[in-house]
């Protein structure tokens, strides 16, 4: 790993464990999170901001396939929380000498590079710039300063963790930015997710009519290979096609104090 510069994180369970909530067979969870995990590196890859990738997980699966990308590996063992494992690699990049972090979820089928650009682009004024989900609630970005001296404590794992990293950014007397952009804020976490993934029109105008044919509560047991593959063609089709961009103002300033509207979708 070389010094200096952004370095992005991304956090990932075991392919094999990831995406319970879908209630999908583990065979298709699994296909399913190597397909968005894959994704995810993709655009971290072309992101014209980082200088590189370290992937956080607790899976020999998905050591396996960051090794084959020649990614580096932080390997946890025994699934602690996420706030720990995403403080822990903070820690050892700002070790390294990386000057900045983009902690990205491993589940956001519509993100690209512009996207994780625009995150590390909002430092420009900021110490933490948040790009939270749908519901303003969790966080799917993170950027932050990075301090060898002082340890970054986040609030990942936490279903409101967009509003602690608010209050925790208010706390610290720093300053945030927040960063509203489709491609961030859609994750995949629930089985309504991939329904709204398919009606969203975000996927190319030739995968429409089969984003039709399959139909509403896409993720049935009985459709999942064809869910699967159609998703990770989506997210392919996003990229390669540039959709899914941002309003001309994307990085948006939000007062510390105030809370997000709108309710969750689903209980953890």
């Amino acid at each position: 790993m070389s010094r200096g510069g952004t370095w992005a994180l991304v956090p990932a369970r075991s392919f094999a464990t990831a995406k319970s909530r879908l209630g999908l067979p583990r065979s298709a969870r699994a296909a399913l999170a190597r397909a968005l995990f894959g994704h995810v590196c993709d655009a971290v890859a072309a992101s014209s901001r980082l200088a590189g990738l370290l992937v956080a997980t607790d899976g020999d699966d998905v050591a396996d396939d960051a090794a084959a990308r020649g990614l580096g590996v932080l390997y946890d063992q025994g699934q602690p929380p996420l706030a720990a494992v995403v403080d822990r690699g903070l820690a050892q990049l700002a070790a390294r000498g990386a000057t900045a972090a983009l902690v990205v979820m491993a589940d956001l089928p519509l993100v690209a590079a512009s996207d994780l650009d625009a995150v590390v682009a909002a430092l420009a004024d900021a110490d933490v710039a948040a790009a939270p989900d749908r519901d303003e609630l969790g966080t799917n970005a993170l950027a932050i300063r990075l301090d060898p001296d002082r340890a970054a404590a986040t609030c990942f794992g936490h279903r409101d963790s967009y509003l602690r990293h608010v209050a925790a950014t208010a706390a610290g007397g720093l300053r945030l930015a927040t960063c509203r952009r489709p491609g961030l804020a859609f994750d995949l976490d629930w089985p309504d997710d991939v329904d709204a993934l398919l009606a969203s029109g975000a996927a190319a105008p030739a995968l429409e009519a089969e984003a039709r044919v399959l139909g509403q509560r896409a993720v049935r047991a009985e459709r999942v290979s064809g869910v699967v593959d159609l998703i990770e063609r989506i997210a392919t089709a996003a990229v390669r096609a540039g959709v899914v961009e941002a309003s001309q103002d994307p990085v948006q300033r939000r007062p510390l104090g105030r809370n997000a509207t709108g309710g969750p979708r689903g209980a953890p």
